[in-house]
């Protein structure tokens, strides 16, 4: 068992590079689930995993950037198409949603306020969400937790979404 671990160790530092940059790669293609998943079989054991962690931070901000965007955009046409209390309550929704360390989360606090100052009050819920906006910037260190654990979340989740790979061997050609 001793020497099974060993050449696992050896074999992803040494390989550790190689599949950073295919992260990296696939993250370019805006496949973040395989790329995070990649990064995240990866052992925490060997030496250089720091460098393993800021590319899965990295690759995890781009994600998140890149669901805050669509989101915002989803919330924004709602939002143009019907300006009123129901308008806005679908608008929230896709808000609500959005994670406070994307970085297009002043786009969507921007909207937020558009849309409670054309409603007003009625608007309840745009309230705790602020609060809650303002709780997850004040705890850096356990958002940076969370942000491991959902990359690892969305990594194991892409894996055992893939189906099995058939090969048949037995086969003859005519």
């Amino acid at each position: 068992m001793k020497s099974a671990k060993q050449k696992i160790t050896k074999y992803y530092e040494s390989q550790t590079g190689n599949i950073i940059r295919k992260a990296k790669s696939l993250s370019g293609q805006q496949n973040f689930e395989e790329a995070l998943y990649l990064l995240t079989s990866i052992p925490t054991c060997i030496n250089n995993y720091d460098e393993v962690e800021r590319a899965t931070l990295s690759i995890f901000q781009a994600y998140l950037d890149l669901d805050c965007t669509a989101k915002v955009n989803k919330a924004r046409a709602v939002w143009a198409a019907s300006q009123n209390r129901e308008g806005g309550k679908l608008a929230g929704a896709f808000l609500a949603a959005i994670n406070p360390a994307s970085s297009c989360s002043d786009d969507a606090q921007a909207l937020i306020d558009e849309i409670s100052q054309r409603i007003g009050e009625e608007w309840e819920w745009a309230k705790d969400l602020k609060e809650f906006s303002k709780e997850m910037a004040r705890s850096s260190v356990e958002l940076e937790r969370m942000r491991i654990e959902a990359s690892r979340a969305i990594g194991e989740a892409w894996a055992n979404n893939q189906q099995p790979v058939t090969i048949n061997q037995n086969w003859l050609e005519k």
